[in-house]
């Protein structure tokens, strides 16, 4: 074979390959070919499930497939990503996953149904909300510092 029957050759391997790359992607399935399974392990009405509900409706009507809000709440969010963890990895199963349930729940909870490290990939971070101390009743301190002053003099009194 000569050099110019070796690139000939080289290039229509090389073309091959693209072609078969290109003809696979294309005939891939685009995502989602079904609906989608949102599981909010928040209490029905709350912030949580008011953002789920508020988004669902958009992703559905971007992707042409329906977005099912599933509400799992209880034991502080944990037993919704516990079921959320126990389900297949394959894109059609989604959780609202919150602060609470993936960094403080493994320092509360000894024996959790789920690693958040392990069992879930983060998507997108959907809401960043502040905290903040509130003060109710005949409590009517409104300066952080003098809040704090007031709890260290009360001692055990202040909840």
């Amino acid at each position: 074979m000569n050099r110019h029957e070796e690139k000939r050759w080289m290039r229509n391997l090389l073309m091959t390959l693209a072609l078969s790359c290109a003809l696979s992607a294309w005939a891939t399935d685009v995502y989602p070919t079904k609906p989608v399974r949102w599981l909010a392990p928040v209490l029905a009405g709350g912030a949580g499930d008011l953002i789920a509900r508020a988004i669902a409706p958009r992703l559905s009507e971007m992707w042409g497939q329906p977005v099912i809000i599933d509400s799992r709440p209880g034991s502080g969010g944990t037993l919704g990503m516990g079921i959320a963890a126990r389900m297949p990895a394959d894109g059609y199963t989604m959780v609202l996953g919150v602060s609470s349930f993936v960094v403080m729940a493994p320092g509360v909870y000894p024996k959790l149904a789920y690693d958040p490290v392990k069992d879930f990939a983060p998507v997108t971070q959907i809401l960043s909300a502040p905290l903040m101390p509130e003060e109710f009743g005949a409590f009517i301190s409104r300066e952080l510092v003098k809040w704090a002053r007031v709890a260290k003099e009360a001692g055990a009194k202040v909840d």
